[in-house]
């Protein structure tokens, strides 16, 4: 399902070249608005589900078993900051409703995060198919006194995998922003397991051809077709690693690598 890959080598067709001054970018990152319509359905429809330990669901839909998916939106919070949360919705059966819910970290398989109603209930499941967290609708009064003073953002998790190899038990990890579209934000990482290091990049070039990330310490070639990653510490040396598939290592890549330790991703099972 489209919803699940990671696309690696999105950006690796750009026609023309692409430089950056400056690849690396401060920490901070300011995430957009929701769009204004999408923001005022959640406040008048007013539906909420919470967990009982100051997590919420907000609908912009009266019956989001129903209606249409094309127009309906999803968001998750904290009661007073929402932000989008992207999902497709399953009917599986007569009173059964599944709506898996993108997640980096959980792969492709939309059951490892995926809000469930079964003939009247809610609930949200991580990771596993055990121990779902059961989910009860907020009172309507309440939840649009919540709703009218909370603010909603565009989906939180501001960064992607890019491409990733491997030489040895050392990694070479590379991410990019989400947004702008067809940004050169590009993020290098190297290290083993649990303990990759960002690496300062002096620049960037990305092309038809591929991309290149220069840093102090060497630089990096990813070229695109076929899928291809080379690091060269100095000129004269050059290392061809091992290409690990994003699509197949998202538990590596957000979870074991060490890059996103501590990093919320804007989804329910950040907390559930």
């Amino acid at each position: 399902m489209d919803l699940w890959r990671h696309a690696a080598v999105a950006m690796l067709g750009v026609g023309g070249l692409v430089s950056s001054a400056r690849a690396d970018k401060g920490e901070r990152v300011d995430i957009p608005d929701a769009a204004p319509e999408d923001a005022k359905a959640a406040r008048d429809v007013g539906l909420v589900l919470h967990d009982g330990n100051g997590h919420y669901l907000a609908f912009t839909l009266s019956d989001p078993t129903a209606g249409d998916t094309d127009t309906h939106r999803l968001f998750y919070g904290d009661g007073k900051t929402f932000y989008r949360v992207k999902s497709d919705r399953n009917v599986s059966g007569v009173g059964l409703v599944e709506w898996p819910i993108a997640d980096a970290r959980r792969g492709l398989d939309g059951w490892r995060s995926q809000l469930m109603f079964d003939h009247g209930t809610f609930t949200m499941r991580c990771r596993t198919e055990d121990g779902p967290t059961p989910l009860i609708a907020v009172p309507t009064a309440d939840a649009r006194k919540l709703l009218a003073k909370a603010v909603f953002k565009e989906r939180r998790m501001d960064r992607r995998a890019f491409a990733l190899g491997r030489d040895g038990s050392t990694y070479y990890y590379v991410d990019l922003a989400v947004r702008p579209a067809n940004n050169t934000d590009f993020r290098l990482y190297l290290g083993k397991r649990g303990a990759a290091k960002r690496i300062k990049l002096k620049h960037s070039a990305t092309d038809a051809e591929g991309t290149v990330l220069v840093a102090k310490e060497g630089s990096l070639r990813i070229t695109a077709d076929p899928l291809a990653l080379q690091w060269s510490p100095k000129p004269s040396k050059k290392v061809a690693l091992a290409v690990v598939t994003i699509e197949d290592n998202p538990e590596l890549i957000f979870e074991e690598l060490g890059v996103y330790t501590g990093k919320p991703f804007g989804v329910p099972c950040d907390d559930m």
